[in-house]
């Protein structure tokens, strides 16, 4: 059984239990100190509000919510222009390589960029000129065994202003995609000695369409002299530039000179 008791004003209230007290207090505070307390809070938003009517008067920007929880500037700040930059112009390599592109178009893109390179390729190696290693002693000195890369000139092909003295690449009559690098010794009409100086007198005539060659290291060349003489279109082209190694570049001309200009000058 529980009974209370109020002991005056000073708000301290006796509540007995089987006899026994048990002192409570409460904290009382006065009306005016409550108000007093209050007041900031009421006045806060009142002056935040007079602030963001004095800065909209002034400035034009627009501003801000303002959010207590936060703390953000009440003027908001102007948002930078956003400039796209100018679209880059499309190269062959972005036009083949984009992924939006479906693999048909993909595979046209690229036969329609590797076709026309291929044929120009072709035609430049086949019509204006090559660049061949030549392998072998039958040239020396002219040539050496090894280790150096001269340019053909296609301008000569199928033999088209070959001279006597010129030196030619040829595929080899006898030997499947091979080819030989020799000198012309004789052109269609022409009477040339049909083997080894010194060894041989036999004269032969040179045929129509065809060219006779040789070696400039005769003793270890195998020329015109075993397998006679060779079709003008088996020509592929006339040694005019050595340009590997690089100490030893020449350009390669003709030694022997015509009969007229050997006549002027003796």
């Amino acid at each position: 059984m529980m009974s209370s008791k109020n002991f005056g004003q000073s708000g301290t209230t006796m509540h007995f239990k089987h006899h026994q007290l048990l002192p409570v207090r409460t904290l009382s505070t006065p009306r005016n100190a409550t108000k007093a307390s209050i007041a900031p809070m009421i006045r806060l938003p009142r002056r935040i509000t007079r602030l963001y009517s004095s800065l909209r008067s002034k400035s034009s920007l627009p501003i801000a919510p303002y959010r207590s929880s936060k703390r953000t500037s009440p003027i908001a700040k102007p948002e930078k222009p956003t400039t796209e930059p100018p679209p880059r112009q499309s190269t062959w390599a972005s036009r083949i390589l984009d992924p939006s592109r479906s693999a048909l178009n993909l595979l046209y893109g690229t036969a329609k960029f590797l076709l026309p390179l291929f044929l120009l390729t072709h035609l430049a190696w086949h019509y204006l000129f090559e660049i061949v290693s030549p392998f072998g002693a039958s040239m020396l000195p002219t040539l050496y065994l090894s280790g150096q890369w001269v340019v053909l000139s296609k301008w000569y092909r199928r033999g088209r202003g070959a001279e006597v003295g010129d030196i030619v690449s040829i595929s080899h009559p006898f030997i499947l995609h091979e080819g030989a690098i020799k000198r012309v010794i004789g052109m269609p009409g022409d009477f040339v000695l049909a083997g080894t100086p010194g060894m041989s007198g036999v004269m032969v005539k040179v045929p129509k369409g065809h060219c006779w060659l040789a070696g400039d290291n005769q003793e270890w060349s195998r020329d015109s002299r075993y397998y006679g003489a060779v079709p003008l279109a088996l020509v592929r082209g006339k040694v005019v530039w050595r340009f590997a190694p690089r100490r030893e570049r020449v350009w390669f001309k003709n030694p022997l000179k015509k009969v007229e200009e050997a006549e002027e000058i003796g």
